[in-house]
């Protein structure tokens, strides 16, 4: 992949789509902790699924049309449950006024 091809990195994908709401700064800065993971290819920067999360739910507060975050986030939660920070979840729900969504999908899966 020659330079003008390469992939960004995360913070110019950041600086790409930041906003200027708290919600928004709140979400890239959880976003922007992302932990390295290096592999054959390179150095990943991989988020939390709490972020993707919230980054996913972002997206579909945004623009309701993109139903498929709102079937990402709903796949993202069944598929870590065990293993997600509910309470950093909640309060990403919370900051978009979906909190309702949380405790749907907590009871789905109890």
């Amino acid at each position: 992949m020659s330079a003008s091809t390469a992939a960004p990195t995360q913070p110019t994908i950041c600086a790409a789509i930041s906003g200027s709401t708290s919600s928004t700064r709140t979400v890239l800065s959880r976003g922007q902790s992302a932990r390295e993971l290096k592999t054959p290819f390179g150095t990943l920067h991989v988020v939390s699924a709490e972020a993707l999360i919230a980054f996913k739910l972002q997206g579909w507060v945004n623009n309701p049309r993109r139903s498929q975050d709102l079937e990402d986030i709903r796949a993202l939660f069944r598929a870590n449950r065990d293993s997600l920070d509910l309470d950093e979840t909640r309060t990403f729900l919370r900051m978009f006024d979906r909190e309702g969504m949380f405790e749907e999908m907590l009871n789905e899966h109890n």
